[in-house]
């Protein structure tokens, strides 16, 4: 339980009033995908080398190529 009596002498003066939370993870969910074993083999062996878990290094590049393809299509749309 949280202790209120601590919060007596806080200084509030720099607290900031909208504070946003940088590394907070954002939510995610659950999700299943048919992927050829070849794939997830090479992914796994890139994955180690980078010494990074391998659907971190899956979620790193679908995220790398849907920021490319959407920034793509925003500078394509204003020709």
């Amino acid at each position: 339980m949280f202790d209120f009596d601590n919060l007596v002498g806080f200084d509030w003066s720099n607290a900031e009033r909208n504070p946003t939370f940088v590394r907070l993870k954002p939510s995610t969910r659950t999700v299943s995908i048919r992927l050829p074993e070849s794939l997830i083999a090479a992914l796994k062996i890139l994955a180690n080398k980078k010494d990074v878990p391998y659907q971190s290094l899956m979620k790193m590049y679908l995220s790398e190529k849907v920021k490319e393809e959407t920034s793509a299509d925003v500078y394509s749309s204003s020709d």
